[in-house]
């Protein structure tokens, strides 16, 4: 009986301690975030990513995706971002690629997304890009309030408070897998799916 006891009393001391240090460590983290300037514009939103593989959308020039999800809406109030992967590594578009000579660059419209590939020359000749250069797409859809602007996006993300937000916070923009766990803390991601060669083809716009 005094060895459950003890046992019993060493239990709740380890509660108690645990929550006060969760505590502890909660009203610290707020008080960096304020610091900084952080003022959560994506609590309570959802960020939408879509997927799509590109191995057979080249060789070529450009490739144009359906992507239902960019709304006329969407187009006019949130911000969106384009990274694509290559090299093992996601690259944020637009994006120059000085080795092999060519700049790749997204144009949205409602319920499609153009990739075309120009060559840095001159930056207006198109670039025969080669086949399997590029694996896949990944967008994220940021449906943050305070956003309300035709800005483009993926050229200007630096004029957006949630991007001042994310350089504030030390997140590298150009960093896929840190932007996306970024947002992974602040709201709900909702995956889109991710589309292969036939299953583009037939998304429904």
């Amino acid at each position: 009986m005094f060895q459950f006891t003890i046992i019993w009393t060493l239990f709740c001391a380890v509660i108690i301690i645990g929550y006060s240090l969760y505590l502890n460590k909660k009203a610290t983290l707020s008080s960096i975030c304020d610091k900084k300037g952080f003022n959560s514009n994506l609590v309570n939103n959802s960020i939408e990513l879509i997927s799509f593989d590109l191995q057979n959308e080249f060789p070529g020039m450009s490739c144009t995706l359906n992507v239902p999800e960019i709304t006329d809406d969407v187009l006019k109030n949130y911000p969106i971002l384009f990274y694509v992967k290559m090299d093992n590594n996601y690259r944020k578009l637009p994006l120059v690629n000085s080795k092999c000579g060519y700049t790749a660059i997204v144009y949205k419209n409602t319920g499609k997304i153009y990739l075309v590939i120009k060559s840095l020359a001159d930056s207006v000749s198109n670039y025969y890009l080669p086949a399997m250069h590029l694996d896949s797409l990944k967008i994220l859809i940021i449906k943050s309030r305070g956003e309300q602007s035709s800005t483009n996006w993926g050229a200007r993300p630096n004029k957006l408070s949630i991007f001042k937000e994310l350089a504030q916070m030390g997140i590298d923009i150009d960093n896929y897998d840190e932007v996306l766990g970024y947002f992974s803390n602040m709201a709900k991601i909702e995956f889109k799916g991710h589309f292969t060669k036939s299953e583009i083809l037939f998304k429904s716009v």
